[in-house]
């Protein structure tokens, strides 16, 4: 892969390293839906609607420095209830806004969490059921490869997972506005890039 905006993905200790050691100038997301799971897993119960509330108004906000203030704040609130918890945000929730800096608000929601490629795999999994037992791993792989071949074709042709026309417009905007830019935008705002989740 060339070009690559952007990595979507949990926190697996390896694959941080590896997009920055292969892939120098993309940006890591961690998976918002993830963090999630993890922020409220560190909360007592009677505080998870608040942990969930301020997760989604930081993730809600239009621009970086908005959802940066807004962890901010709840990590000041928490540090002498639950510091456990506040650490947790005060050190890692800037993984989850990795898009602000490679894409317009509006496509935020489809790339900040690994929903995307998740479906694909229930999906796949469904249909490998079917079968059951594959004859050989090379059966498999025709399967596999030919739904794929079909979504691809009906995003390219048909109902498009993301608008890149917004993307243009908006890269050609931060472009004029170099104060804007951000790691996303280190290489020629001329290559063409696609926004990968993995």
């Amino acid at each position: 892969m060339k070009g690559v905006l952007l990595f979507t993905s949990d926190a697996h200790p390896g694959i941080h390293p590896a997009i920055k050691k292969h892939f120098r100038g993309s940006v890591w997301q961690r998976c918002q839906y993830h963090f999630r799971v993890n922020a409220t897993d560190l909360a007592p119960k009677s505080r998870r609607d608040d942990v969930n509330k301020r997760l989604s108004e930081a993730w809600d906000c239009k621009e970086y420095e908005d959802a940066k203030a807004v962890f901010d704040q709840f990590a000041e609130d928490y540090q002498n209830i639950h510091p456990e918890l506040a650490d947790f945000i005060s050190e890692h929730a800037w993984e989850t806004l990795g898009v602000y800096h490679v894409a317009p608000p509006a496509h935020h929601k489809r790339i900040r969490t690994t929903n995307m490629v998740e479906r694909v795999n229930q999906e796949l999994l469904r249909r490998s059921k079917v079968i059951r037992i594959f004859p050989n791993p090379k059966s498999c792989l025709r399967l596999f490869s030919a739904l794929l071949k079909e979504w691809h074709e009906d995003w390219v042709s048909r109902r498009r997972y993301l608008n890149m026309d917004r993307l243009r417009e908006w890269k050609a905007e931060r472009a004029a506005h170099p104060q804007d830019r951000g790691p996303g935008d280190e290489q020629s705002p001329k290559k063409e890039k696609e926004l990968t989740v993995a």
